[in-house]
C-alpha cells in the first residue's frame, strides 16, 4: 500500500523502505536527513510502528505537527498487535489518517480475482516468468484458500508457485498453511539486509531443489555447501 501511494502520488521521486530505527535522537535525525537526500525528498515508508519506543513516537510526532518534514513519510503496523509503549498524541495523530485494508476474506471471489491477477503480472515481470499462466483450476484452488496473513499470504503463495513451476503453467502448491516469509529478492530500497539475504538463499536452495530432484546431496555440492549445512537451511527457511 505504501508503495502504492508513493508511485500514485509522487513517481519522480526516490522511496525508502526502513525496518530499523537508530535508538538515539543524534543519530535519527542523521539517518532521517540522509534517507531524505537518498530519495530526493520523497517518500519514507518505515515499518512496524507497533515496535515504536516512546522516544521514536515523541520524535516523529513533533516533526509531523510542525510539518517540518521535506518528505513524505508512510508508517505501516500490524493489525491487532499492541505496541510496546505509546505516546498517546503520536497515536492520536496516526489513528486521524489512517488507511485501514480490511482482510481478504471479506473480498468476494471477483475482487480477490482482480488482486491475483494484478500481483501476478508484477511477480511475473520482477522475476522475468513472463510466459507463465494461470490455469481456472488454479485459480479456483487459490479462491477457496484461507490467507490467514492476508495480501503478504497470497503474495508469498504465488511467489514460491512461479518459483516451483518448471513449465509454463503455474501450479499451486497445496499447502494447509502459507508461511509469512519473503520469497523474493526485496526492493532495492529495502534496507532489510536480513531478509534479502534469506529471500536469496531459499530461491537458490528452491532452484537446486528442482534442478537435482531433491537429492540433497548433489544440491549441497552444488551450492558449495555441507550436506548438513544444506539440511540445516532446508529446516530454518521451512523448505519442505
Amino acid at each position: 500500500m505504501g508503495k502504492w501511494l508513493h508511485r500514485s502520488l509522487s513517481p519522480e521521486k526516490g522511496i525508502l523502505v526502513i525496518g530499523f530505527l537508530p535508538e538515539q535522537i543524534s543519530k535519527l535525525e542523521k539517518s532521517l536527513d540522509e534517507w531524505i537526500r537518498m530519495t530526493d525528498s520523497g517518500s519514507i515508508l518505515i515499518e512496524g510502528t507497533e515496535k515504536f519506543s516512546s522516544i521514536h513516537q515523541k520524535f516523529f510526532f513533533k516533526l509531523l505537527s510542525e510539518g517540518t518534514v521535506d518528505s513524505r513519510l508512510i508508517f505501516t503496523e500490524t493489525q491487532g498487535v499492541e505496541s510496546f509503549e505509546i505516546f498517546k498524541p503520536f497515536r492520536e495523530f496516526l489513528l486521524q489518517r489512517t488507511i485501514f485494508i480490511p482482510s481478504l476474506d471479506s473480498f468476494h471471489s471477483p475482487q480477490i480475482n482482480s488482486l491475483v491477477q494484478l500481483i501476478l503480472e508484477e511477480l511475473k515481470e520482477s522475476m522475468g516468468r513472463e510466459d507463465l499462466r494461470l490455469s481456472e483450476k488454479n485459480l479456483q484452488k487459490i479462491l477457496t484458500m484461507n490467507f490467514d496473513k492476508n495480501l503478504s499470504s497470497l503474495r508469498n503463495l504465488l511467489e514460491e508457485s512461479i518459483l516451483s513451476s518448471s513449465g509454463s503453467e503455474i501450479e499451486i502448491l497445496d499447502r494447509k498453511e502459507i508461511r509469512d516469509r519473503v520469497l523474493t529478492i526485496p526492493d532495492s530500497e529495502d534496507l532489510d539486509l536480513r531478509t534479502a539475504v534469506e529471500a536469496v538463499e531459499r530461491q537458490k536452495i528452491l532452484l537446486a531443489q528442482k534442478l537435482f530432484g531433491g537429492n540433497q546431496i548433489r544440491m549441497a555440492r552444488a551450492l558449495g555447501i555441507s550436506r548438513g549445512s544444506l539440511q540445516y537451511k532446508l529446516k530454518q527457511l521451512e523448505i519442505g
